[in-house]
């Protein structure tokens, strides 16, 4: 299992520059753990939070996942006199053989990583993926 302030510290870095609405530091709560997974959610505000799961999977391939799924309750554009839930997910999966491949998985995300960190150029490759284009 990860260390409580090792998954704090990302977030709070990822607050900093994706959800820079003044918070110094956000609500931390450990929501789960078990043998081979752990949740942690934190707290945006009292109606918005992002939930973050990590897990492995062990058998004839070793999976190992990072999931974001962050959850927004927000005025419904239909009918202004209800909420909806408004949910997003984004998640990495390293699926590796047993007999030794994928060595290079850390050399595997750090370029995936640089892909995904485009989104200060513009157009950048996930807006356009985003968009549609394949």
């Amino acid at each position: 299992m990860l260390a409580d302030p090792l998954i704090l510290e990302s977030v709070n870095a990822l607050g900093a520059t994706a959800y820079s609405a003044g918070h110094s530091t956000w609500s931390f709560v450990c929501t789960g753990r078990g043998p081979t997974s752990s949740t942690y959610r934190y707290s945006v505000s009292s109606s918005h939070y992002i939930d973050i799961f990590v897990g492995h999977q062990y058998g004839k391939r070793n999976r190992f996942t990072i999931r974001l799924t962050e959850t927004e309750l927000v005025t419904d554009p239909i009918d202004s006199t209800k909420n909806s839930v408004k949910t997003s997910t984004a998640y990495v999966v390293v699926d590796r053989s047993l007999l030794g491949a994928g060595t290079n998985e850390t050399k595997m995300l750090q370029s995936l990583a640089y892909v995904c960190n485009t989104f200060s150029d513009a157009p950048s490759l996930v807006s356009l993926i985003l968009g549609g284009q394949t």
